[in-house]
């Protein structure tokens, strides 16, 4: 979790060994070198603060003030670090995930300069965003399971956006009052969900399977 001045906390953190079998096995945690390289890595960034951050399988992402958007991840022994400068401006908000629940991660990024960016740490970032509003990105949220991926998205004048990454079915609704923060999922069955956070209250949103006419979604 990132706070108001950069700084960087670990939040459900695993439990530390104790006693004899932490003098025997000071290593055996394979997420201890994670989780230092975590919480030293603000230090690591000249001229910038972190402003965001999420958690990856295996790793974790941060967003930078400078507009650079920054992935670890955990590979054996060692802590990959990937660095690009995405957004022109603050990074506000980034997700991710794997593909088909074991595949390499994909990373999102939104920014104050309304772009929202695609790339795996493995690969170049793509080089148009995938979405550019002339508003900027409030949240992201990915998710993925048995029925697809999709991306949810809070933009800074209140419309919340779901994409479909599939199918490419895009949903678009406003709440009314300013949203704080979205959660993507899908629950066991495949169903997916949007989680909507607001200044008082939270509301949740179920897609539900249109009708097609003439082209147009009913």
């Amino acid at each position: 979790m990132a706070d108001d001045f950069g700084g960087v906390s670990l939040v459900g953190e695993a439990p530390r060994r104790t006693g004899l079998q932490a003098l025997l096995e000071p290593d055996a945690d394979p997420c201890a070198r994670l989780r230092r390289a975590v919480l030293a890595f603000p230090q690591r960034i000249a001229g910038a603060r972190i402003t965001t951050a999420a958690s990856l399988p295996g790793g974790v992402v941060f967003g930078d003030s400078g507009g650079r958007v920054h992935v670890l991840l955990l590979k054996e022994n060692t802590v990959d670090v990937t660095s690009h400068t995405l957004h022109d401006g603050p990074v506000t908000a980034v997700t991710g995930m794997s593909l088909e629940g074991t595949g390499p991660a994909v990373v999102y990024s939104g920014g104050v300069d309304g772009r929202i960016r695609v790339w795996s740490p493995d690969l170049a970032p793509m080089p148009e965003p995938l979405l550019h509003e002339p508003r900027p990105v409030v949240d992201l949220s990915a998710g993925s399971g048995e029925g697809g991926s999709a991306l949810a998205v809070a933009w800074g004048d209140g419309l919340v956006q779901l994409l479909d990454l599939d199918s490419g079915t895009d949903l678009s609704f406003r709440p009314g009052p300013p949203v704080r923060a979205v959660c993507c999922l899908r629950t066991d069955a495949g169903e997916l969900r949007t989680m909507i956070g607001m200044d008082d209250c939270i509301t949740t949103l179920v897609p539900r399977p249109s009708h097609t006419h003439h082209g147009r979604r009913q």
